[in-house]
């Protein structure tokens, strides 16, 4: 069983917005989403994997992120050009662990095999009818992967499910509050199945988890055999 660690947000950053990882996890792993065309979405959710899918190419830096509402505002609430299909996609405690070591946080050069960005959180709750509501003070973590990083993701991966008509419920709800129909209960209805994402800390030194720009304070516990 993999351990389970907590640690608190930092205090001495209050001034700027927070870097916390959140996400949709329990014993068994992380659960990341990524957008695709149809055809690459459907044989990986046939297949489980990518593996020797004609249209998916690990050598590319592909884009993994565990904020559900982040991946409604890149791919548009999956209605973007070869963005239709969104998949939730699970890799273990470990696996997280190992793809984080070999990424370099920062916008621009840099983490030609693995790259961390924080951008601004999205908001499930709230939409414009076109994105969800920026959370400007909240900074969601972006993981790319390239080369052999992206291979090593793609035989990590144990679990994939495709979540787009979740992602289109959202945006119908979104679309109501706009117009200020039904919006209430349109959400309500959406919230059944949407991600409980919670603070996560991935199973690294404290050191490493600075490298990446996590916001932690301290040590952290670590309790085996939940």
């Amino acid at each position: 069983m993999p351990s389970s660690n907590t640690a608190k947000p930092s205090a001495q950053h209050k001034d700027r917005p927070t870097r916390i990882f959140r996400a949709m996890w329990d014993a068994d792993g992380v659960y990341f989403y990524q957008a695709f065309r149809p055809s690459i979405a459907e044989y990986a959710v046939a297949n489980q994997t990518f593996t020797d899918c004609p249209d998916f190419h690990a050598t590319r830096m592909t884009w993994i992120k565990p904020s559900f509402g982040w991946v409604l505002y890149r791919s548009g609430y999956a209605t973007k050009a070869n963005q239709e299909r969104i998949l939730r996609i699970q890799v273990s405690h470990e696996d997280v662990a190992e793809l984080l070591s070999w990424c370099v946080c920062g916008h621009g050069g840099g983490g030609s095999m693995g790259r961390i960005q924080w951008d601004p959180e999205r908001d499930l709750q709230h939409g414009d009818g076109q994105d969800p509501r920026k959370m400007p003070m909240t900074r969601a973590i972006q993981i790319g992967l390239s080369r052999d990083v992206s291979h090593l993701y793609v035989r990590s991966i144990r679990k994939i499910e495709d979540v787009t008509e979740l992602a289109h419920q959202v945006h119908a709800a979104h679309q109501k509050a706009v117009n200020g129909k039904d919006a209430e209960e349109a959400m309500e209805s959406a919230r059944v199945d949407l991600p409980q994402e919670r603070e996560y800390v991935p199973h690294m030194e404290l050191e490493d988890l600075r490298k990446i720009g996590m916001d932690t304070v301290g040590q952290w516990s670590r309790e085996d055999g939940e």
